[in-house]
């Protein structure tokens, strides 16, 4: 089951997200990024069901400045709950798609 998305503040857990998230995208967009900041954010609670297991979490929909007016659309889902699953997975990070050739102008949606 999935929900809609909602705005979300640029705070501390977004800011670590993306510093976490930055050597992988870059390996993705194939691009070295001298600025990479949080500038837009959502999100969209999620439960996904894997073979016998439910885990919950969080898609994080991140708009990314990387300088010269380019942004770098990012999803991320955050493990926030997981039943069958060993705990020290949570908060576990996994970066589920990339947008490029974006402007910090262009306008932040589900992908």
């Amino acid at each position: 089951l999935c929900g809609g998305t909602s705005s979300y503040e640029v705070d501390e857990t977004v800011k670590k997200i993306t510093s976490q998230m930055k050597a992988e995208v870059e390996k993705q967009a194939n691009e070295s990024f001298s600025t990479f900041e949080p500038i837009e954010a959502m999100t969209q609670v999620v439960d996904r069901y894997l073979l016998f297991s439910v885990v919950a979490g969080t898609n994080y929909f991140i708009k990314v400045d990387v300088g010269n007016e380019k942004a770098v659309f990012m999803r991320v889902y955050v493990l926030t709950w997981a039943l069958h699953c060993r705990w020290d997975h949570f908060g576990d990070l996994s970066l589920t798609s990339i947008q490029t050739g974006k402007s910090v102008n262009d306008k932040l949606e589900y992908f």
